[in-house]
């Protein structure tokens, strides 16, 4: 929903307009009261007192002891603890390495544990692999090993995820690599029973391997597999058996190549296909791996029941559980909406609770953040547009309580982050936001992405209220404010994203409303 809140001064300015039209002191009175309004509004401060978000859907409750503790905060309680590990999806929008050496600190000192690192086509492949780097920005190996050693000096553990199955897409679409889809036109997934495809995944987990040395787990991903057994071969594997077969096969393959090359690593991979298997079908990949059990909408319940929980718990030695502190909202949207991501943490709480005998049991807590939801897909949310809801989003997840957020924490990681108020949990900003004063790495970025929703925002008002000769004057505001903005956001995301990265979110999130208000103006 639009927030017309943000729009009232267009609305009055354009009611007053009208009653011009009119006469008589009825429609001068009416004039009066509107422009008074409208001073109001204008001179209006934002408040600076926190105020409790209970009204907005995320219940708060008075400060209580628990086993959670914000870093800093003199309060601190010893407690239970579990791995809280923070997902980097660096295919959409890569940070440069400048920028992940300040963002690593801060996160651990939120509370973050481990990192899960998806670098897709930004990681340095070599020999037969290189072609996979993108052209746009990718790391080098000795980018990879200071983040690397960065992390393990932060006492962080990393894992790393090498897609092996599905989200084939920046592999199989380079031409020497096509004939191992499993549909000739689709660069979706990998044909498992091709000749050639293990060898291509065992080459590309052994160079991320060797760049991660002091890693424990590995993740070959393996989720939404969607077209699996369409190709002759696999159709006929799944006539004679299942697809399920066809799944455990390629999956197994790959987890036992893990095994034998990088002894004492455990492969982690995505539940979803298979969520419906009972205990003993789930039993046969025990051997070698985990599952990461996802689940990203406002109550997880809705996709994963606690039966499908204690069938993992029951199968696995450990059971690793992954929600999102962004890019789960819609594909291409830019403002997090933090209430979203709050819910699922809270949701992920009760699951844990019904479904599992203890948080023993689980393996990480992993808060992804999503960048693009497919790779040839728009950017969604940046990482830094992200930093608040991850905050809160880790509070949550550390609390093993549903349904509760701290005030005292919220006022905690709010100061921590410089808002002069509570983090805004709505799912849309206001204008009484208060976002001066931020201290987070990347908040110059936070503060574009806020002005630019602001301004999408207006574009929708403008669009819905004026035509004619009020729809140009205002239009030729927005262009003016589009162009400004532009060239602020071309010097704030320089301190995160490489240039073609900003040249990309400049072109796609702020081209378009300038066009429209170049047109009509």
């Amino acid at each position: 929903m639009q927030n017309t809140r943000a729009h009232i001064p267009l609305l009055v300015i354009h009611n007053i307009r009208h009653l011009f039209r009119r006469s008589g002191t009825r429609a001068l009175a009416i004039l009066v009261i509107g422009v008074l309004l409208l001073v109001l509004y204008r001179t209006k401060k934002p408040s600076q007192i926190p105020v409790p978000e209970s009204r907005r859907g995320v219940h708060l409750v008075a400060p209580v002891e628990k086993g959670f503790c914000v870093a800093g905060d003199p309060g601190c309680k010893e407690g239970k603890t579990m791995p809280l590990i923070v997902h980097l999806d660096l295919k959409g929008s890569p940070p440069t390495l400048a920028y992940l050496k300040k963002f690593l600190p801060f996160a651990r000192d939120l509370g973050a544990t481990g990192l899960l690192i998806e670098y897709e086509d930004t990681f340095p492949y070599t020999g037969e692999l290189a072609v996979l780097q993108s052209e746009a920005f990718a790391y080098t190996s000795d980018d990879v090993r200071e983040l690397v050693g960065l992390a393990h000096s932060l006492g962080m553990s990393v894992i790393p995820l090498v897609q092996t199955f599905g989200h084939m897409e920046f592999v199989l679409k380079h031409d020497q690599f096509a004939k191992l889809r499993e549909e000739p036109k689709n660069d979706w997934s990998i044909c498992p029973l091709r000749s050639g495809s293990m060898k291509l995944v065992s080459e590309m987990i052994d160079q991320v391997m060797a760049l991660h040395p002091h890693s424990k787990y590995v993740h070959i991903g393996g989720d939404e597999v969607v077209n699996m057994g369409h190709c002759a071969e696999c159709a006929k594997l799944v006539r004679e058996s299942s697809r399920e077969e066809l799944f455990r096969r390629h999956m197994i393959a790959v987890m036992s190549h893990v095994a034998s090359r990088w002894q004492g690593i455990r492969s982690l991979f995505w539940d979803d296909m298979v969520r419906r298997w009972d205990v003993q079908k789930l039993k046969a990949l025990s051997s070698y791996g985990d599952p990461m059990v996802w689940g990203y909408v406002d109550n997880a319940e809705r996709l994963i029941s606690p039966h499908i929980l204690r069938n993992f718990a029951n199968a696995f030695p450990k059971v690793w559980v992954a929600s999102s502190f962004k890019g789960s909202g819609g594909e291409d949207i830019d403002w997090v909406p933090v209430r979203h991501h709050v819910n699922n943490h809270h949701s992920w709480n009760r699951l844990i609770q019904k479904g599992l005998p203890s948080v023993d049991n689980v393996g990480g807590f992993v808060l992804t953040g999503w960048s693009r939801y497919m790779h040839h897909y728009p950017l969604c949310e940046l990482l830094p547009a992200g930093i608040p809801s991850l905050a809160v989003c880790l509070a949550v997840a550390a609390a093993h309580e549903p349904d509760a957020l701290d005030t005292h924490q919220l006022a905690v990681i709010s100061s921590k982050l410089g808002f002069g108020a509570n983090i805004p949990l709505r799912n849309e900003p206001h204008l009484d936001d208060v976002i001066s004063g931020l201290k987070f790495p990347g908040h110059e970025t936070y503060a574009i992405i806020y002005r630019q929703t602001m301004l999408k925002q207006e574009l929708g008002q403008v669009k819905q209220v004026f035509n004619g000769h009020d729809r140009a004057k205002f239009a030729e505001r927005l262009s003016q404010k589009a162009v400004k903005l532009m060239e602020d956001a071309e010097v704030a995301l320089a301190h995160v994203y490489a240039p073609p990265i900003v040249r990309e979110w400049v072109r796609t999130k702020l081209s378009p409303i300038l066009e429209w208000a170049q047109k009509h103006a």
